[in-house]
């Protein structure tokens, strides 16, 4: 058994912003599949933050399914309009304590393109916002996951407001650093909200 073949592991991105006069949007992850099927992929421990881009992007004309895509641990938090999406089918997909706030993550079927169906499982996930788009997850098990907006989607979901993710991160970027020590310093001594 062969490892995972291209992965990303325990990767940091600070800020992603598309460049003036472009007409493409950047990715922060993206399996873009143009003739053959993806297989074997893993994207474990990506941190994003502070991005105006789409956080995961997997998309592609290639006839037939990915097959064992797994996104695990992943954070991204975006400032923007675009989405994390996936639209094209993957067979065996796993998506596990992954957080994706300030963008909506969405199945979806494009216009002329082979229907977006995923099996697989989605678990302990927390979304901002989820769209699952006609029938792409109705072999996908969604369960333990929150859901900030929106529609809560799957088995024992919880909805609302989230606080910080981790201890001492005060500034809700998921990763405690100085930051956190600036924002705790901007405000010591204050009593009241």
């Amino acid at each position: 058994h062969s490892l995972c073949r291209p992965r990303v592991i325990d990767c940091r991105v600070d800020g992603i912003q598309k460049p003036a006069g472009s007409d493409h949007h950047p990715d922060v992850a993206q399996l873009f599949v143009p003739t053959t099927p993806v297989d074997n992929r893993l994207i474990y421990g990506l941190v994003a933050k502070g991005i105006n881009a789409q956080g995961l992007f997997v998309e592609g004309q290639a006839p037939g399914a990915d097959a064992s895509v797994a996104f695990i641990n992943v954070y991204i938090k975006a400032g923007s309009n675009y989405l994390s999406q996936i639209s094209r089918p993957i067979n065996g997909f796993y998506m596990d304590r992954c957080t994706i706030i300030g963008q909506t993550f969405t199945t979806r079927t494009l216009a002329g393109r082979q229907p977006t169906k995923i099996s697989g499982v989605i678990r302990k996930c927390i979304f901002q916002q989820f769209v699952a788009g006609g029938g792409s997850l109705d072999n996908c098990v969604v369960e333990n996951c929150h859901f900030i907006e929106g529609q809560p989607y799957g088995t024992s979901p919880t909805t609302g407001r989230i606080g910080p993710l981790v201890p001492g991160d005060a500034n809700g970027d998921g990763i405690v650093d100085f930051e956190d020590i600036n924002q705790v310093n901007a405000h010591w001594g204050n009593t009241a909200w």
